[in-house]
């Protein structure tokens, strides 16, 4: 038999040998949590997703910010010793403010990532009435001071999809500089459109052509205000980002985080990060319960009919396929690339433009002998009455209309 995966040709990525891609750092119990809808989850579910992060092959997890409270705090310590319990590395948002910093346990220092952040777009500057070289004295002093004492820092440069390239050049030489570890350039609004994305890696790469080789990372963090989260990420990671941030469920501020299951099945093939796909699938249903957040059906890979077809030119190609010994590649001929496995006959689909071709395949696959009359009878009911119908479905219609012998 032929290999036919080498006839299916992708204009996408580039080989996945060439990329720098390191793996997920997952915020859905943070950033996630600025969801409007989601004010009532709770320490434990917090614990139960990150164990499914763990399960998912997910190495980083952001798990809050110290300073906000002291039952916040309490809580967020608590949430740092289960993440290291569970095997992930923690990171701890902290504002530029050394009393928050000093209100984490020192116990932490050697455990966990420090995340600062900071605004330099000229917009956000006025609104808070910072000066830009006081904003980045204090970072550079705040970074310097902290590096040596946490195993990595992290620096967001927020809003940096509204920052000019001068300002965003002389950030990314100072932090480079200071070698600290990570760069997140946040599209903090939601307003990056790949080419804008395209254009703050070329930035980097006019300051340093080989940037895959700096001791920094850097790393991409995406809002879905105008539905580009996933587009920007993956433009991010072909451009040499190490790490993208992402939420399950794209949950988040407003319309939103780049969704962590969207992202790594676009990326499935291509990353070398070991993915437990079956752990990723009951993270995705758990995540679905706890947030109280229903799946629509054509939702991209997860959806119920995501990759089910009843367009009869389609499906009769799908079954040309199976005849011809390829049953278990057929199902994803009109499909994505995708880690899962489905029967060719849950993703067929009859309707009004199926033809008896299509008929004729489930109903042998249902072992009922029919005849040319039985299979037009089936097609007119379909067409008479608009009707959708699964392979359960069609055989319940030949049961209560007695179609077939």
């Amino acid at each position: 038999m032929e290999d036919i995966n080498n006839m299916i040709y992708s204009w996408n990525l580039k080989h996945k040998e060439s990329f720098d891609f390191r793996g997920i750092i997952d915020e859905s119990i943070r950033d996630g949590l600025q969801d409007t809808r989601l004010n009532f989850v709770t320490f434990n579910n917090k614990c139960v997703l990150m164990d499914h992060m763990a399960r998912t092959g997910i190495n980083e997890v952001i798990v809050g910010m110290i300073g906000i409270d002291q039952n916040s705090d309490i809580e967020l310590m608590k949430l740092i010793d289960y993440a290291i319990k569970v095997g992930l590395f923690p990171w701890v948002l902290c504002r530029l403010n050394e009393k928050d910093l000093k209100r984490l346990n020192t116990k932490y220092y050697k455990k966990v990532g420090i995340n600062i952040f900071a605004s330099f777009s000229n917009i956000r500057m006025f609104a808070e009435n910072w000066n830009f070289n006081q904003l980045l004295e204090n970072i550079i002093c705040f970074a310097d001071k902290y590096k040596k004492l946490f195993p990595a820092i992290r620096i967001a440069i927020e809003d940096a999809t509204r920052t000019s390239p001068d300002i965003i050049k002389t950030l990314i030489k100072t932090f480079v500089e200071l070698r600290i570890d990570r760069i997140v350039f946040a599209d903090t609004a939601g307003i990056a459109t790949p080419y804008g994305v395209n254009r703050l890696f070329d930035v980097v790469q006019s300051l340093y052509p080989n940037y895959s080789t700096l001791y920094t990372s850097f790393e991409w963090h995406g809002h879905n205000d105008c539905g580009m989260a996933l587009a920007n990420s993956l433009v991010s990671i072909d451009r040499g980002a190490r790490y993208v941030h992402g939420t399950i469920l794209g949950v988040g501020e407003r319309t939103g985080n780049a969704a962590i299951e969207l992202l790594l099945c676009n990326l499935f093939d291509y990353i070398k990060c070991k993915v437990n796909w079956e752990q990723l699938k009951k993270y995705f249903e758990d995540a679905s319960a706890i947030f109280n957040i229903e799946i629509p059906s054509n939702y991209p890979f997860w959806g119920n009919r995501s990759l089910k077809s009843a367009t009869g030119t389609h499906c009769a190609a799908m079954i040309k396929l199976a005849e011809k010994g390829y049953e278990n590649t057929a199902s994803k001929l009109f499909s994505p690339q995708n880690p899962f496995s489905f029967d060719l006959i849950d993703i067929i689909l009859l309707s009004k433009l199926s033809g008896k071709k299509t008929v004729k395949y489930l109903m042998s696959k249902l072992n009922y002998q029919y005849d040319e009359k039985s299979i037009d009878e089936i097609i007119n009911h379909i067409k008479r009455y608009n009707l959708v119908l699964s392979i359960n479905d069609l055989e319940n219609l030949i049961k209560s209309n007695g179609y077939c012998k």
